[in-house]
């Protein structure tokens, strides 16, 4: 019996398929521990043809081919009939595994004897995809989280075969089948047993395209509606009395939060009114047999206000209430970024603002309210503008996010509100009202490269860091805005530089990439030391430079080049092998070879050390490690006699600059 089996529904995948296959390819998982199914949906392209190839060429992949039936559904429900394996993983046409994703996932299944394992989960387009849901290793979720322990509620996961087979449990079949995945999910949880979750592996990345299709379906559309009204009838249907109203319940307030009433929130924003009757009649009709008007009470915060005006039918309101909010963003910044010993320790200020200015908030003795349009403050009841609960609830989680792999990975973040006074005038100009208030969040993070993947190091060489700030129940990741300057490391054996990119965030460079140790450090001139060893103009150098973290043991092997920077004539003599120096400017060209060198940082802190001989002469000098080269600021006289010396040029580029302009664009 295989372990796994991974099911693939096609439809024109294009070069997709590829990166599926690629991805099963290089597993670490045996390839005879599992199989590939591929079903095509009737494509009437060249994908058949493909798909036999792609077969032909692994001896653990099966295909069928149906005809055309509009939706994955049935295509994966055949693939479960196909299914060999103890488990099964349903994947889209173009996406990708992790290379350990079916090694750590049904090893984490099988020792939990899990009926459902849901894997960590990337999107290229979303940096905080399932950020909070997958916060640690979990071997059973269900008694604490529920339901919710299948959010985000994809089909990306690890279903026992058995159990689907003995429950009969499949995807809705029809064209247009909206929110299959929902369906099956429901279906799967009602049954199951034990629903892990696996956390510190990344399993399974969602290549987002603009092929999503039931993302082109709106409110604006009578089967849009229709398939609303299916939806709910299966939730009450599928969890039915008290053993079920949790689930039952948490499922309709999270469909009636996303698909009803931001959906149609977010439509309002859109020209043209022709649909709006017929979506507030299906609207009434919807809430009237699912959703009872004590349901609004237990919305977020800014859902509560919406779904009264909807209910009330006043599309006028509501439009005059979204224009108030418009522009609704928190947005963090850093206050400090520093190393301390192997740890960078950043902190930020989250502040959440709309197109009008701050975030208003108004005290009402010991109580927050929202501030809305007067108009809107007399048609909501006053308990649904109370906020004070969900204020306080207020938060910001730091995360990085592998640059290349699209891996998110969230920090121990320590939070904390405050409740701050408005003084300023909004975008309008009007003066603040004398009990306006805002909320601010201030957070800090520690992120040690050797663990802070989940425990396992930071493997990649460029990270970006993002802030999740939540309030009001609504949350936003986005990127961590800075103007720290430069903070560099050595941290054994790991090069480690905290910068400014182009679009002023924060990230990180764990290999020298995009920034450089030498160039953004002071040299110490008045600490070097040059000697020359024996008699043959051989010369040893040593050259601290400042601004340097450093923590146990580093040594980064690189070179050292002389290029002429006087009137006599130039020769160096290289003992060793010659390195060749790319042709990175003026000055580079004309250098004359490189010599070995290291960067090393220890307890004395960090310099570039190494031996070079020359004629006597005035040299300038350039570094390279880790596949980047830095003019330096220095040059160095050797003279005919005496002891070699470091001085600065005067004419020199500052090797901020001279690194800054060689690599524009670089982020």
């Amino acid at each position: 019996m295989k372990k796994v089996s991974v099911v693939v529904p096609a439809y024109k995948p294009g070069d997709g398929i590829n990166r599926v296959v690629t991805s099963i390819e290089t597993q670490t998982l045996p390839q005879d521990e599992f199989e590939l199914i591929v079903v095509d949906d009737g494509s009437p392209d060249d994908t058949w043809e493909r798909l036999q190839e792609i077969r032909d060429a692994h001896d653990n992949v099966r295909i069928e081919r149906i005809e055309n039936s509009g939706w994955p559904s049935r295509p994966r429900n055949i693939g479960i009939d196909m299914a060999e394996g103890e488990y099964v993983l349903f994947m889209d046409h173009d996406d990708a595994l992790f290379p350990d994703g079916l090694r750590a996932s049904y090893e984490f299944a099988k020792a939990n004897d899990a009926d459902i394992l849901s894997p960590k989960e990337s999107k290229t387009s979303d940096v905080g995809w399932g950020i909070g849901n997958y916060t640690g290793d979990i071997g059973n979720a269900l008694p604490k989280r529920g339901i919710n322990a299948l959010f985000p509620m994809m089909p990306h996961k690890f279903y026992k075969t058995s159990l689907l087979r003995e429950h009969h449990i499949r995807f809705p079949e029809g064209r247009r089948m909206l929110w299959e995945d929902v369906y099956f999910n429901i279906s799967a949880y009602k049954h199951a047993k034990v629903i892990s979750i696996l956390s510190d592996t990344p399993v399974y990345l969602w290549v987002e395209t603009s092929r999503n299709s039931s993302a082109t379906y709106t409110p604006r559309e009578e089967d849009y509606w229709t398939k609303l009204d299916r939806l709910f009838d299966f939730i009450h249907a599928e969890l039915p009395g008290e053993e079920h109203e949790a689930a039952r319940g948490s499922m309709i307030r999270h469909q009636y939060n996303t698909r009803v009433v931001n959906r149609v929130w977010s439509e309002l924003g859109q020209p043209g009114d022709e649909w709006i009757d017929m979506a507030l009649e299906r609207f009434r009709d919807l809430v009237e047999r699912y959703v009872p008007a004590d349901v609004d009470a237990r919305m977020p915060p800014l859902t509560r206000p919406r779904a009264h005006l909807l209910r009330l039918g006043r599309i006028d309101l509501a439009r005059r209430l979204r224009a108030y909010e418009a522009g609704l963003s928190g947005v963090s910044t850093t206050t400090d970024v520093a190393w301390d010993g192997d740890v960078l320790r950043v902190s930020a200020t989250a502040r959440w603002t709309t197109s009008r200015g701050p975030l208003v908030l108004l005290r009402r003795g010991d109580r927050l309210v929202r501030a809305v349009p007067d108009e809107v403050l007399a048609a909501v009841p006053e308990e649904y503008l109370d906020v004070t609960d969900h204020v306080r609830k207020g938060s910001s989680l730091i995360t990085v996010r592998d640059r290349a792999k699209n891996v998110t990975w969230e920090l121990p973040t320590k939070a904390e509100l405050a409740i701050e006074p408005i003084s300023s005038e909004d975008a309008a100009g009007r003066a603040a009202r004398p009990e306006a208030v805002t909320a601010t969040v201030r957070a800090s993070a520690a992120v040690d490269i050797r663990s802070a993947a989940a425990g396992a190091p930071l493997a990649g060489p460029l990270w970006d860091f993002h802030v999740k700030n939540t309030l009001l129940g609504t949350s936003q990741h986005k990127n961590l805005k800075t103007r720290t300057p430069v903070r560099a490391a050595l941290l054994r054996g790991r090069s480690a530089i905290a910068y400014t990119n182009r679009d002023g965030n924060l990230s990180l460079d764990l290999a020298q990439k995009v920034r450089d140790i030498v160039g953004y450090a002071r040299p110490l001139v008045e600490d070097a030391t040059l000697a020359r060893v024996g008699r043959k103009g051989l010369v040893r150098f040593d050259l601290p430079i400042a601004d340097v973290a450093t923590a146990g043991y580093t040594e980064l092997r690189g070179t050292m080049s002389l290029s002429s920077a006087g009137s006599l004539p130039a020769r160096v003599a290289l003992s060793g092998r010659l390195h060749s120096l790319p042709k990175v400017g003026p000055v580079l060209r004309r250098a004359l070879g490189a010599q070995p060198a290291r960067l090393v940082g220890d307890t004395d802190g960090a310099h570039v050390e190494g031996f070079f001989r020359a004629a006597p002469g005035t040299y300038k000098m350039a570094f390279r490690f880790q596949g980047r080269t830095v003019v330096s600021p220095l040059v160095v006289r050797v003279p005919l006699h005496g002891t070699p010396q470091f001085e600065r040029a005067g004419t020199a580029k500052s090797a901020a600059s001279t690194t800054s302009a060689s690599t524009g664009g670089e982020r």
